[in-house]
């Protein structure tokens, strides 16, 4: 998906250092950057969400753990490397 599309969003409450979301106007799409393995608490219901991520080191998808609610919890994947987390409302 078109990535470019995305604004800067203030959902993330983790208060992890250097982490950064991006987000569609009308908050189908999400994109959280975070330089390595934490959880997430992300202030969006999840709910309904497609949710993926990816290893930037080993170029590798997987499916993280979600949590959802207000907030949201995306439970710290098992990769020790810079992660993508792209979420997508069906």
């Amino acid at each position: 998906k078109d990535l470019f599309a995305l604004n800067p969003a203030d959902v993330l409450r983790t208060g992890v250092p250097d982490a950064r979301a991006m987000a569609s106007a009308d908050g189908r799409r999400l994109a959280i950057y975070s330089p390595g393995p934490f959880d997430l608490e992300v202030d969006m219901d999840l709910t309904g969400y497609d949710v993926s991520a990816f290893d930037l080191a080993e170029r590798r998808a997987f499916w993280p753990q979600v949590e959802p609610g207000r907030p949201s919890l995306i439970v710290q994947p098992r990769v020790n490397a810079d992660v993508l987390f792209l979420a997508e409302r069906a």
